[in-house]
């Protein structure tokens, strides 16, 4: 007779139910051991899809050149590894700034995750090899960078503006997109939870992937970031930013007299004590002291040439959490200071990190902002409703101020009284990024330095590897020496080369060039568009 727990159909079914009792009891110690296996596996894991991701992450194409590694990778290379794609352009200084996080987030999640930089060029004059290569060094990325240089991985990623982060698990998906400009903390916070979920799991690999060693840093100079000139025309001052320390060359032999800074680091004293992080700007008043923008201490420091001491004037050695916030001394933040002009007693100091230019008192450190909104942006305006882009060279003019806009590729001038900012040339929408002219019709690429004389405007056009000039007066732009493209040769106008000139100063009949990528100082006679290097001997 078959068994059933069917009602008969004379509706008497116990003795069924009875006979099936042993059957039923172990159905259900076996139902509930299963429950109990799938609770405790559960409790180890409980499947999150938050962490499991969207979608598998596209690969790297094929054909790239990449640096720090020692051939080509695939994203299965780092299968077991939390993956930081970086997305990055040179010429952002919030790209630069990230670098300091990210080492320290290399430091917390080495063994258990890998930072691939994706080197998207947002200028056409940093997308070559070479220009990569010179700015993995001057950023000194110790990760695998891959150079993108048609963007494909930036579509293929769906990331429009750089820097920006995308986090891929350990088992190759995509699981968050972050744009840098909303902060690092949430991102270390959520890659910490990605990893306790994936370690649970025993996915997570500990095996270290080897970098490639970098090049080794050459002896002497080495990215100088700009170069000021004495009263008298006898030295020169060099932020020599690779370095971390500021030089002084005699002009004529050019022997380095003396050498200040002491490494990397935030700290007054001596020559011999002082320490600076990525110096840049500086203007000398008179023969007696320095002012200097040490951008990575987001400080302005004060060099006295007599007593041979470097104080801080403003700035406590942090990036600005919060923008606006006027104070003095060691009581503010400041935002990558990148450049600094003086009239009378106030210095004006360009801040690329904020997309503002400040004022600062000389005589007790005030420091408070002077025209910006503080957002990125290119419009012309009164004071504070002025939209900037990353203003950085800066040089004061007959009483009036000039600036260089990084990322809008443009000239700007600020009105003397009303403080309205207003565009000379250039434009951040240009088709073209090169061109002479009458000032509506130049165009520039990412320009950084700017110096002035007798009514006319100096323009290091970075990536456009040239020296501009504008004259005032006549309101023309031509080139004065370089902008052939990028290399390092002596000659007259066009046959010089130059690559990345970030820094500029003029004198009489010389201009005086911060060669950056080239590690060199070049001189230019203003007059005939000479071009000559000058023998810097330590």
């Amino acid at each position: 007779m078959e068994s059933s727990l069917a009602p008969a159909a004379d509706g008497v079914y116990l003795g069924s139910v009875m006979r099936n009792i042993p059957l039923l009891l172990l159905f259900f110690v076996v139902a509930v051991a299963g429950c109990e296996e799938r609770i405790d596996q559960d409790k180890r894991v409980l499947f999150d899809p938050e962490f499991e991701g969207i979608g598998r992450a596209p690969d790297f194409p094929k054909g790239l050149t990449w640096f720090n590694t020692d051939g080509p990778r695939t994203l299965e290379d780092y299968q077991g590894k939390i993956v930081l794609l970086e997305f990055w352009t040179d010429g952002s200084i919030e790209c630069l700034r990230l670098q300091e996080e990210l080492r320290a987030f290399r430091e917390k999640f080495g063994k258990i995750s890998t930072v691939i930089g994706i080197h998207s060029g947002r200028f056409a004059g940093a997308r070559d090899d070479r220009a990569v290569r010179d700015a993995i060094a001057r950023y000194r990325i110790q990760y695998p960078v891959v150079n993108d240089t048609g963007g494909v991985i930036s579509v293929r990623y769906d990331v429009a503006s750089q820097p920006a982060f995308v986090v891929v698990n350990p088992e190759g998906r995509i699981v968050l997109a972050w744009p840098a400009s909303r902060g690092f903390e949430f991102l270390e916070e959520f890659i910490s939870r990605l990893a306790e979920y994936f370690d649970r799991q025993g996915v997570l690999s500990p095996e270290e992937i080897p970098v490639a060693a970098t090049d080794l840093e050459p002896e002497g100079l080495y990215f100088p970031g700009n170069v000021a000139i004495g009263a008298d025309g006898s030295v020169l001052y060099v932020s020599n930013s690779g370095k971390n320390e500021i030089l002084i060359i005699d002009v004529r032999s050019g022997v380095v007299t003396q050498r200040i800074g002491n490494g990397r680091g935030f700290r007054d004293g001596r020559y011999h004590e002082a320490q600076f992080d990525n110096p840049q700007g500086l203007v000398a008043i008179g023969d007696s002291v320095l002012y200097l923008c040490d951008a990575g201490n987001h400080a302005v420091r004060t060099i006295d040439l007599r007593a041979g001491e470097v104080r801080t004037l403003v700035g406590n050695g942090r990036r600005a959490a919060l923008f606006n916030m006027r104070g003095s001394g060691g009581s503010i933040g400041l935002n990558s200071p990148w450049d600094i002009a003086e009239i009378k007693t106030a210095l004006f100091v360009t801040m690329p990190g904020a997309h503002q230019v400040w004022r600062v008192d000389s005589r007790n450190g005030y420091a408070e902002p002077y025209i910006g909104y503080g957002v990125e942006g290119m419009r012309d305006g009164p004071g504070l409703r002025a939209l900037l882009a990353q203003p950085l060279g800066m040089v004061a003019l007959d009483q009036t101020l000039y600036f260089v806009d990084g990322l809008s590729s443009a000239v700007r001038k600020i009105e003397r009284g009303s403080r309205w900012v207003m565009t000379l040339a250039g434009d951040d929408e240009a088709a073209a990024w090169y061109a002479d002219g009458r000032l509506s019709e130049a165009f520039f690429q990412h320009p950084s330095g700017v110096a002035g004389a007798n009514s006319k405007l100096y323009i290091a056009d970075s990536f456009n590897h040239a020296i501009r000039v504008i004259d005032l007066e006549r309101g023309i732009v031509r080139t004065l020496a370089g902008g052939a493209g990028p290399g390092f040769r002596d000659g007259v106008g066009t046959k010089a080369r130059f690559r990345n000139p970030r820094g500029i100063t003029v004198r009489g009949r010389y201009g005086w060039i911060a060669d950056t990528d080239n590690h060199a100082i070049r001189r230019v006679d203003l007059r005939t568009g000479r071009v000559t290097t000058l023998d810097v001997r330590f």
